[in-house]
């Protein structure tokens, strides 16, 4: 489910309150970027990224001591 977006301040110092707003409003409009061979759609719930021509690649890491698999896109080699 996608959140709300954030109402801006109005009760604190003007210093305070430009700086938070600004801020919001940074992060609300921040979304992914399309890209060769990568397409975004914006979906009721956030954005679906995919891929074209990836491959996944399965690394295998250490996450605070417990070990963990991390998978990641690859493109492929010319």
């Amino acid at each position: 489910m996608r959140e709300q977006q954030l109402n801006e301040l109005t009760g604190a110092s003007r210093l305070a309150r430009e700086f938070f707003n600004k801020l919001i409003r940074r992060i609300e409009c921040t979304k992914p970027l399309a890209g060769s061979g990568i397409t975004i759609s914006e979906k009721e719930n956030g954005f679906q990224v995919s891929f074209e021509n990836y491959t996944t690649v399965t690394l295998n890491v250490c996450s605070n001591g417990t070990p963990a698999e991390l998978v990641v896109f690859a493109r492929p080699q010319n």
